[in-house]
């Protein structure tokens, strides 16, 4: 059911879930706000649900150009809260979060 790159994680004090299905138009300023932020120590983890309109392949290009974005990709939808469990076990943090694609984050923060 999960497909993912096998790139080792660092160890980032902060862990950010984004699941992704149907969100293309909003994905990119999502993730430019995050990557935005002042502080240094966190990472992404992107979580493609089976999305039919590309947002797996803008969240693919971002990991490309960020190492602290890690993208996996779900073989089936399994809808709103389903993506964010393969993200969650991805590794033990001391702060997470799951955001939505729609969630934009201030700079400066």
């Amino acid at each position: 059911m999960v497909q993912s790159r096998n790139r080792l994680l660092k160890d980032a004090q902060a862990l950010l879930v984004v699941p992704a299905y149907k969100v293309r138009g909003y994905l990119p300023e999502c993730l430019d706000s995050i990557l935005a932020q002042d502080y240094p120590d966190f990472e992404v983890v992107a979580v493609d649900d089976c999305s039919p309109d590309g947002s797996g392949a803008i969240l693919d290009e971002y990991a490309r150009r960020d190492p602290r974005i890690h993208v996996i990709h779900l073989t089936e939808n399994v809808g709103l809260d389903g993506p964010a469990t393969p993200g969650w076990r991805r590794r033990e943090v001391s702060t997470s979060s799951s955001w939505t694609a729609t969630t934009r984050c201030p700079t400066g923060r």
